[in-house]
């Protein structure tokens, strides 16, 4: 197991959709020059955003 030194956070639930692989791409405002593999952080709440607009199935997807 490879231990990863870099990392980003990320409120939920992106930080499960990219671990899951249901996001291919994620667009930052802030540029990194770090290439490879990194660690996915999940920090604690949701996105204020998200949760205005979510439905139902999509929260019983990050459940699952």
């Amino acid at each position: 197991m490879a231990i990863l030194k870099k990392g980003f956070k990320l409120f939920q639930p992106w930080a499960s959709e990219i671990v899951k692989g249901n996001m291919k791409y994620l667009v930052r405002s802030m540029n990194t020059k770090v290439i490879g593999r990194v660690a996915v952080i999940a920090t604690e709440g949701l996105d204020f955003i998200w949760m205005l607009t979510v439905s139902e199935n999509e929260i019983e997807k990050i459940d699952n």
